[in-house]
């Protein structure tokens, strides 16, 4: 942080040290590189060199919902911040989040994207920026799995003793066993990264009849569904919705079967 007192440093010396006298950021969490210096005068070449701040971000991340095949990651969970100042007038500035592989895996395909760096503003204003986004990003992570979970509990509590399987990492899948006079079918229901923005997909199985040598299957569509619903209303009015299609569903299975 010394080298920044060259003259040449002076825009990068005010973001240093209004970076950590104006937000919750501490010189322990920051390290500065510079690229490229000459070796003797000790200033960056003309037009090549860089300096990157590197940022860790204090967030919480102890909330995040496990993820399948991160067992192994011994490492502690974190995110760095890298902004790289580019020379002669370092006004050419890109960021870049650095996230641990577990915490990468947990974002999935909700995958987090740094703002872009605004022009004329600086680390002060947006390193809390991102840190905000992060939070956010991530308590939309934690409140989605326990939606997911919710109603995959109250699914399995509605069905009894009727259920085969069920993700019980991820509460992305179920599938249950049923019989209607002496017709036995599977129910599968799949929760997408996206719920409960998005309606679960319901798909019946028949256990006696094939089509083009795989088993039939029947997805049932316009389940009625609001995400504003809680759990059991979600699953009360959805296995409504699939009782009036068992006994197409039957007939169908042995219709196709037979063409």
């Amino acid at each position: 942080v010394a080298l920044l007192a060259d003259s040449d440093f002076t825009r990068l010396q005010f973001e240093y040290s209004t970076l950590i006298g104006g937000t919750q950021i501490v010189e322990n969490d920051v390290e500065v590189l510079i690229q490229n210096r000459n070796k003797t005068t000790g200033r960056t070449r003309s037009g090549t060199g860089a300096v990157n701040f590197l940022i860790h971000l204090n967030v919480d991340f102890s909330g995040i919902p496990p993820v399948q095949g991160t067992t192994d990651n011994t490492g502690k969970d974190a995110a760095v911040l890298l902004v790289t100042f580019h020379s002669p007038d370092w006004s050419r500035i890109t960021p870049q989040l650095c996230l641990s592989p577990g915490v990468e895996k947990a974002l999935g395909n909700t995958s987090f994207t740094v703002p872009l760096f605004p022009q004329g503003n600086c680390l002060m204003d947006y390193v809390p920026l991102v840190m905000l986004q992060l939070n956010n990003k991530i308590a939309a992570i934690i409140e989605a799995h326990e939606k997911k979970k919710g109603f995959v509990t109250a699914f399995m509590f509605h069905m009894g003793k009727a259920l085969l399987e069920y993700d019980t990492v991820d509460f992305t899948y179920m599938s249950f066993l049923l019989v209607k006079r002496d017709f036995y079918f599977l129910l599968h229901i799949n929760l997408s990264p996206n719920f409960p923005k998005e309606c679960p997909v319901f798909t019946l199985q028949s256990m006696y009849h094939a089509l083009w040598g795989k088993p039939f299957k029947l997805k049932i569509d316009d389940c009625p569904f609001s995400p504003r619903w809680e759990p059991r209303q979600m699953v009360e009015r959805a296995c409504l919705h699939i009782k009036d299609h068992i006994d197409g569903f039957q007939k169908s299975s042995i219709q196709k079967s037979q063409e």
